[in-house]
């Protein structure tokens, strides 16, 4: 059986080779040896790294999915509560309507609604609270429109 040294090559049937035959033979096996190697390694590299990105593509193709199905059943769940609440909207109007009456005319609670000065204190407050909620979303919506002309 032959047997591969970095330097010489020893075989069995010829041993009538020259000194340099002996290293060039060894060093070309070697040379042999590494770059088929080194194209494996990168062989198997490249494969799989591809895998990995189909592997990847895959899982967020079948997340998208999912997505779109539990968006689309959202979107129908809710256009039947919608549809029920249209159907029963007389009825909950009546209902707070009725409400509305009796605590009006509760003494406590009616007397608090009643008042000039609650009103007003009522009216001033949803008047701050609402600068509060709209400033922020049109600032908001000024910077997103700013990112999109940036973009383009």
């Amino acid at each position: 059986m032959p047997q591969v040294n970095a330097i010489t090559f020893y075989g069995n049937e010829n041993n009538s080779r020259s000194k340099t035959e002996n290293v060039a033979t060894g060093v070309g096996v070697t040379g042999a040896t590494a770059a088929y190697a080194s194209r494996k390694a990168a062989s198997n590299g490249v494969w799989s790294t591809v895998g990995k990105s189909a592997s990847a593509a895959s899982r967020l193709t079948q997340k998208t999915a999912d997505t779109l199905t539990l968006a689309s059943s959202s979107a129908s769940k809710f256009k039947k509560l919608l549809a029920s609440f249209r159907l029963k909207k007389a009825a909950y109007i009546e209902d707070f309507t009725k409400f509305a009456n009796k605590v009006k005319n509760m003494k406590v609670v009616g007397a608090i609604l009643n008042n000039p000065v609650a009103k007003k204190a009522g009216a001033a407050f949803g008047g701050v609270m609402a600068f509060f909620v709209l400033v922020p979303s049109l600032l908001n919506m000024v910077k997103v429109v700013e990112d999109i002309s940036n973009r383009a």
